[in-house]
């Protein structure tokens, strides 16, 4: 059974990212651009990782615009 497209904004925080990741139960989420609402990324468990661990950006920031 095919389950719809999870999307967020690229304004989402890392925190909010993860949280939603873990509530729907999967490893990735694409980011959708509100005003064009066109595909512009994919964001993985692993980039969250990166991003707040390895990179040590305040995981209320919202990091995946870049």
């Amino acid at each position: 059974m095919r389950q719809p497209l999870k999307t967020v904004s690229p304004e989402i925080s890392i925190r909010n990212t993860a949280k939603a990741m873990l509530s729907e139960r999967i490893d990735a989420l694409v980011i959708k651009d509100k005003s064009s609402g066109k595909y512009i990324g994919i964001v993985t468990n692993t980039d969250l990782a990166d991003l707040a661990i390895a990179m040590e950006i305040n995981p209320e920031s919202p990091q995946l615009k870049k």
